[in-house]
């Protein structure tokens, strides 16, 4: 059904025109229009054909979705083929009424290969996806360079420093927040790996040359302003770069185009005209939720995955409207690049009773492996909101797995209240591993229901 009335749309003229005149009318005119629009076409019989009832949820659902109906082509593409469109029948009508919205990304969080994972897909008989990326610059010398700067960065190794511009510290999830904690936990990633690394929490316009050298860079929130003199007009080779703001991979060739405003344009194309590797951004206003996750991106980046695995593992969402810019293949940390001091960690948590969970900290090694015997020291760094208490940091148990890759540790306990302000707070410890590894930031949440 949902694919007979794409193509009722599609490849009826008069149905398309019909509907897109009606956009700006009431509903109820809109819902008239629709219905003599639809089974003109001959697929349309299989809406003239469904109950009334049915066929207002679909109205509504079209009137609703189609409406911010702006999801990129590269979005699209990535389920192109989805069994759960093909194997539609008539009783799951309600379940599936046009899904033209976005779509939960079924690679999301997701730990290993995209391979192990396609093959788990299809093993299951569940919603297969590719993944998509975006050769495109500004002009075709600026396309093909994409894939010659990632074989440069690749072959020679990267080198520069990474940027974090947050409007607040980023200690809490709450609403608009969630994007200055993600580009703490971005900056929390980029010093475990040991590179240099500036977060800024002022919200403040980036002055002439703040981030020159830029191998790294994620920001918020300068709409279609984008900033070449904070850059010094350049990347280095390798850089990658986002920033958290609508439309900023609308219009990717942007020429002698004029902003309101004063605006100088989008992010994604001021960034490729400067010379960088790899960008990602929106076509439309896509909604905060729909950024890609950095506790995801870069510790994927940074453990020797591709660009486009890192991507797709971090994105919440197909069939929305992110698209990613740069050689899919990419991987500036691969065999002979790899981060040997880079450290991973996350928590995970058990409830005690009302106000006290129990900690584990699940650490993983890039290169250098924690020695058998380690007893590492865990500090508060005093980040926390004041009624977090901690017990059991003086002396954690530690168990070294995985032939020294992996180091679990246990006996910390958190007090905390249950008030939803609160857990809505990130946590922090400090890990001292010794020499080899030096000190490392492991950082997670509370659960939500």
């Amino acid at each position: 059904q949902e694919k007979a009335l794409r193509k009722a749309f599609l490849a009826d003229p008069k149905a398309l025109t019909t509907f897109s005149q009606g956009l700006s009318k009431p509903r109820q005119h809109l819902s008239k229009q629709l219905r003599e629009a639809l089974p003109r076409h001959r697929k349309g019989e299989i809406f003239a054909k469904l109950s009334k009832e049915d066929q207002d949820k679909i109205l509504k659902s079209l009137q609703m979705v189609l409406r911010n109906a702006n999801a990129s082509f590269d979005s699209e593409l990535a389920r192109l083929y989805d069994p759960s469109i093909d194997n539609l029948k008539p009783g799951d009508l309600r379940r599936h009424i046009l899904r033209l919205g976005q779509r939960p990304n079924p690679f999301l969080g997701f730990t290993g290969s995209f391979r192990d994972f396609r093959k788990a897909q299809i093993a299951k008989g569940k919603e297969r996806i590719y993944m998509v990326a975006r050769l495109e610059g500004t002009d075709l010398a600026g396309s093909k360079g994409l894939v010659d700067k990632a074989l440069e960065a690749e072959a020679k190794g990267v080198k520069g420093k990474a940027y974090f511009d947050a409007k607040r510290d980023g200690r809490s999830r709450k609403g608009s927040a969630l994007g200055d904690w993600w580009i703490r936990q971005a900056a929390i990633n980029s010093r475990n790996a040991g590179l240099k690394t500036t977060h800024t929490t002022k919200g403040h316009v980036l002055a002439p040359g703040e981030c020159a050298d830029a191998l790294f860079y994620w920001g918020w929130y300068q709409l279609l302003n984008y900033n070449s003199a904070a850059f010094e007009g350049r990347f280095p080779v390798g850089a990658i770069g986002c920033h958290i703001a609508s439309y900023e991979a609308a219009h990717l060739r942007t020429g002698g185009r004029t902003y309101k405003r004063g605006r100088k344009g989008p992010w994604c194309a001021g960034m490729l005209r400067d010379g960088i590797t790899a960008t990602m951004g929106p076509v439309a206003e896509p909604f905060l939720g729909a950024f890609p996750h950095t506790q995801v991106f870069f510790p994927k980046l940074f453990q020797g995955g591709t660009l486009v695995e890192a991507y797709w593992a971090s994105i919440p969402h197909t069939s929305w409207m992110m698209v990613l810019i740069g050689d899919p293949l990419y991987t500036p940390y691969g065999k002979g690049n790899a981060l040997k001091n880079y450290v991973h960690g996350r928590m995970s948590f058990k409830k005690i009773d009302a106000e006290q969970w129990e900690l584990t900290l699940h650490l993983k090694a890039n290169g250098n492996r924690f020695d058998k015997g380690l007893k590492t020291r865990v500090f508060d760094p005093g980040v926390h909101h004041k009624n977090i208490q901690f017990t059991g940091l003086g002396a954690p148990t530690c168990q070294v797995r995985a032939k020294g890759r992996e180091l679990v540790v246990t006996g910390i306990r958190v007090e905390v209240p249950a008030e939803p302000k609160v857990l809505l707070r990130g946590l922090e410890l400090h890990l001292d591993l010794g020499a080899g590894l030096g000190v490392k930031v492991v950082s997670g949440n509370f659960p939500q229901k």
